[in-house]
């Protein structure tokens, strides 16, 4: 008998086929539903197929495994057949119900597709196997991060914190106005990220979270504070004293850019 491998997908909130705490809630803007595919390619004649999901591997019923939470998603006729459902109703088929959905040691969701003859009997050596994990861990608070002033910027590092597969986030929120929507970072794996575009002379409250793999949110670090400057580099000398960007040299205008150009020559004669 040969079977392709079943195919889980999910769409939604954050489709890596892990269920995190507001998914498995079903909160607002965070619903995902996971759809199991499956074909069949045999020469030996098959009744139907039956798909469970179990908190163990290989779905064992009670009988065979008394501590077991397995639940049946029914039974299919087609070679080729996609059924889904919801991660909410998933984990509560498992014996995970909303309630639970931030309390406990993460699980590892058991999905097996078993081709069955007319006798109602898995077929030997047909059965296919997929997983869905779900994470139920929240990271330590991490603590507050280090902020320094950068060129209407801010650049900010941390400590790890401890866990595996951790991400990192960094919000700025202007300090006069609390309640503004915060300047955020993307997700980085690193303990270091620059904030830019923000505006000079604002102070600016930062705090950083630590993100799971699924997704699930630390508290946010105490809050840093750091005010972005500005940095006379070359270029604004240069357009501060009339320089014009012409492909070239501007032949006017020069002020300090002469001025810059001038102070190695000086040097050198001192030293000659």
């Amino acid at each position: 008998l040969g079977v392709a491998q079943v195919t889980i997908t999910e769409t939604g909130d954050k489709p890596d086929k892990v269920i995190n705490v507001l998914e498995c809630q079903g909160a607002s803007g965070a619903a995902s539903t996971f759809g199991f595919q499956w074909t069949i390619n045999t020469t030996t004649a098959f009744t139907d197929v039956e798909v469970k999901i179990s908190d163990k591997s290989g779905c064992p019923d009670s009988t065979s495994n008394s501590s077991a939470h397995t639940d049946s998603l029914g039974t299919f006729t087609a070679a080729t057949t996609t059924t889904s459902l919801a991660a909410p109703d998933l984990l509560s088929r498992i014996g995970i119900p909303t309630a639970a959905c931030n309390t406990g040691a993460n699980v590892t969701v058991n999905v097996c597709v078993i081709p069955r003859d007319a006798a109602g009997t898995a077929i030997s050596g047909a059965t296919m196997t997929g997983t869905i994990t779900f994470d139920r861990t929240v990271p330590p608070t991490p603590a507050a991060p280090n902020v320094v002033p950068g060129d209407r910027a801010l650049r900010v590092s941390w400590t790890a914190v401890s866990g595996s597969k951790l991400s990192y986030r960094v919000e700025a929120t202007p300090s006069d106005t609390p309640t503004a929507t915060p300047v955020r970072s993307n997700d980085v794996t690193g303990t270091s990220v620059r904030l830019g575009n923000l505006e000079i002379g604002r102070a600016y409250n930062v705090v950083l979270i630590a993100i799971s793999e699924g997704g699930n949110l630390s508290a946010p670090s105490p809050i840093a504070t750091g005010t972005p400057v500005e940095v006379n580099d070359f270029w604004r000398l240069y357009q501060g004293d009339g320089g014009v960007e012409q492909g070239g040299c501007s032949t006017t205008g020069l002020g300090s850019l002469a001025l810059l150009a001038f102070v190695p020559f000086a040097l050198r004669r001192r030293r000659s």
